[in-house]
């Protein structure tokens, strides 16, 4: 990811058969699906939600967030690799 994103760094699973239930009804997914794990920054998951539902083929995709504690080295490298958005109290993106 470039620093202009507010994800950090991720890692896709391989792709997953879906399984979900629709209008109460179990159904095999039609495609299968890709986890994406990033690690970002807290402030940073308003804008990483937004973009998920306006790029993602779903209409209600998933979005969850957890907050873990990091080393103290680890977290200085995420901050360094990541742009808070200006909204956020990050420096206004130059593009």
């Amino acid at each position: 990811m470039s620093r202009s994103a507010a994800g950090g760094a991720g890692h896709a699973l391989p792709a997953v058969e879906l399984a979900m239930t629709v209008r109460g009804v179990r159904a095999p997914g039609e495609d299968a699906e890709v986890r994406l794990t990033l690690k970002t920054l807290p402030e940073c998951a308003g804008a990483l939600q937004t973009l998920f539902a306006e790029k993602h083929p779903y209409k209600v995709p998933q979005f969850l967030a957890a907050r873990v504690r990091a080393s103290p080295a680890y977290h200085a490298w995420v901050r360094g690799e990541v742009t808070v958005p200006a909204s956020q109290g990050g420096d206004p993106d130059p593009v």
